[in-house]
């Protein structure tokens, strides 16, 4: 047992070196594994940079090689696992962090090694293929950037600087320059971001880039570019933009307004309104003008100067042609450039033009009145206004006669016709002619008319010409005042006295007209007082015959009435005759049967008894009667009080009739007997 348990420790104890030996061989086999599969692992957010000792010679002064080349390779090996066979035994692998762009950041690359750049470029091209084929850049900064993000790049082969993009805020834009690229061979100023062909040659030529840039973010290569950050040209309201491009090519003769979608060089036929505008001012002058604001009282005569030319000897044109437009602007705001239209702002208000003495004070600003030698040799002078208008559909017409000026043309005109005609009508009149109203009247309407007829070919409606402040000569006017004075006296006396004898024919006339109205309202009167009598009379006669026929109306309906009561007191009656009959013959009865009850024993106690007796059932009888005892209705008789007496009275005979029956039959003595103290 000892020697077993023994033996098989040891052989435990045995199998830990063999565990050992297993697991370094497996090991070993494993390196050897790898080693002879050349595996490489690249970690995340790392790059393997190749060297390879072994390979082809390279091309002198480069460093930088394609696979399979002697030298550091061009291509790197990204995250993950990489297979690189025998060759990983002459290769060294290099791990370098990955390139990671933030937000907002540019890369400018710098490529250490590559191609010569050709004599005068500063900007190198990059890495490209052509047919399948890889074609390496150019040594130096490249022309492209790389934008945020993370990169795979051999930083043995490309340096990148990072660079801020570049960002324009609202109301800003930008304008650039191009450093690189080749010189234009045509001499042009403005080249373009895209490529253009100039003599044959297509590329990113040097010079003033056209576009601009609006607000944004832009990855532009600040070494390839400069740039220059502008504010935003502003066109206020009220106001309109003029753009003049002075790089270009110059336009034809007959030209005077470009496109602005043209190349040519001149005053561009489009406007800006009121707005914020990006204009690229290494092509375009700008400038801001007022907008053409046509008033209420005014209109705008448009002046073309760019168009068909008119036929000869039109004064007004439509749209399209050059010359003065047959329509109007109305009263409004115009953004108009004033270098294709003028605008002739016109008053179409009633204005005047004054000549006077008083300086300072008519359109000269002198002493300007219209001064004439009269027939008899007496200097007179007047001062003259006149009135007038430009109505708006006249004003076109207006500006095609006379002119843009207005008003120098109204002053060539009113002002020589009016001095003009004053000379030579005044020297037809004597000085005192002018004291007369009369002769002022039609002198100042014979103005008017002449004023009117020069106005008539130029479409001026002169609406008056007020002639005032005739200068006089005192010798001529004194005495010519006096005689007027007189004069005007013996008329105000003759308008008196006529004016008296109207007032006395009126006082007469009023007296007959108050006379006449009295007349009238007493007429009136009798008449209303007639008209009144009458209809009282047809009322009282209407009233008598409505009372007349009520009075028959209540006279039938009486008799009617009389006539039914009386039937019915003559049934009363009967009823009541039997209904007594009957009582007297119950009562008679009783007292002949009492009667000969007393006459049998003759005693008084039991005659007054039956007496009594009797009297009592009469006057149950009475008392049970519901009838009358007389008639209602007596014709001839009373009524009322005197009938109810009547009745009262014949009640009381029939009970002393009674009485005395009873009384008798009683064998009673009813006589009132005489009493004595």
């Amino acid at each position: 047992m000892e020697i077993d348990q023994v033996l098989s420790n040891k052989d435990k104890n045995s199998g830990t070196p063999k565990l050992m030996i297993t697991l370094g061989i497996a090991l070993v086999a494993l390196w050897a594994l790898t080693q002879l599969l050349g595996i490489v692992i690249i970690g995340e957010g790392k790059v393997g940079v190749l060297f390879s000792q072994l390979g082809s010679s390279t091309a002198e002064g480069r460093f930088i090689v394609e696979k399979g080349e002697k030298g550091t390779w061009r291509e790197v090996l990204k995250p993950g696992m990489h297979f690189l066979g025998p060759q990983k035994f002459y290769m060294n692998v290099t791990t370098f962090p990955a390139l990671t762009i933030p937000p907002g950041k540019i890369g400018v690359v710098n490529a250490l090694d590559g191609l010569p750049m050709p004599e005068g470029e500063i900007i190198a091209e990059d890495d490209r293929m052509e047919k399948g084929k890889f074609i390496m850049g150019e040594k130096g900064i490249r022309r492209n950037v790389l934008m945020p993000g993370m990169h795979y790049i051999n930083p043995k082969y490309l340096n990148v600087k990072l660079q801020e993009m570049l960002k324009i805020p609202e109301n800003k834009y930008g304008m650039l320059t191009r450093k690189a690229g080749p010189t234009p061979t045509d001499g042009s100023k403005l080249v373009s971001m895209k490529p253009m062909t100039i003599d044959g040659i297509t590329a990113e030529f040097k010079g003033m880039v056209r576009e601009v840039l609006k607000p944004g973010t832009y990855p532009i290569n600040p070494e390839i570019y400069d740039f220059k950050i502008m504010n935003a040209i502003n066109v206020p309201a009220g106001k309109v933009g003029i753009r003049i491009r002075k790089i270009g090519t110059p336009p034809p003769s007959n030209m005077l307004l470009v496109d602005l979608e043209s190349d040519f060089a001149g005053i561009v036929k489009q406007v800006d309104p009121p707005g914020f505008y990006f204009v690229n001012l290494n092509e375009f002058d700008y400038e801001i003008i007022d907008a053409v604001s046509i008033q209420e009282g005014f209109v705008g005569v448009k002046v073309s100067r760019v168009g068909k030319e008119a036929p000869a000897g039109t004064f007004l044109v439509d749209p399209g042609f050059q010359g003065i437009q047959k329509k109007p602007l109305v009263p409004g705001l115009y953004y108009i450039n004033p270098y294709e239209t003028t605008v002739v702002k016109i008053d179409t208000r009633q204005q005047k033009y004054e000549m006077t003495k008083i300086a300072d004070q008519g359109d000269t600003g002198i002493e300007d009145d219209i001064s004439f030698r009269s027939d008899d040799g007496f200097n007179i002078s007047v001062d003259l206004t006149v009135v007038y208008q430009i109505e708006p559909e006249n004003a076109p017409w207006v500006v095609a006669t006379l002119g843009k000026d207005i008003d120098s043309a109204i002053t060539k005109i009113i002002r020589p016709s009016a001095r003009s005609f004053a000379r030579l009508e005044g020297s037809l009149l004597k000085a005192e002619e002018f004291v007369r109203g009369k002769t002022r009247s039609k002198f100042q309407l014979d103005l008017h008319k002449k004023l009117q007829e020069e106005t008539t070919e130029s479409k001026i409606k002169v609406i008056s010409a007020l002639l005032r402040n005739y200068t006089i000569p005192e010798m001529i006017l004194n005495p010519i005042r006096e005689k007027e004075i007189a004069e005007k006296e013996k008329e105000k006396y003759i308008v008196q006295q006529e004016r008296e004898k109207e007032l006395a024919k009126l006082g007469k006339e009023k007296a007959m007209v108050e006379q006449l109205a009295k007349k009238t309202m007493a007429e009136t009167e009798k008449i209303q007082q007639t008209i009144k009598a009458d209809q009282e009379k047809e009322i009282a006669l209407i009233k008598s015959m409505k009372e007349k026929e009520m009075a028959d109306i209540t006279k039938q309906k009486m008799e009617v009435e009389a006539e039914a009561r009386l039937r019915v007191a003559e049934i009363e009656k009967l009823v009541a005759e039997q209904y007594k009959q009957k009582k007297l013959l119950e009562a008679e009865a009783d007292s002949t049967y009492k009667a000969k009850l007393m006459s049998a024993d003759g005693a008084l106690t039991e005659k007054l008894k039956a007496y009594v007796d009797s009297v009592n059932i009469m006057a149950k009888a009475i008392k049970d009667y519901k009838g009358n005892w007389s008639p209602q209705i007596v014709m001839g008789g009373g009524s009322g009080a005197s009938a109810g007496a009547q009745g009262v009275s014949n009640a009381e005979s029939l009970m002393q009739l009674l009485t005395v029956k009873t009384a008798r039959d009683l064998a009673l003595d009813l006589t009132p007997k005489a009493t004595g103290k």
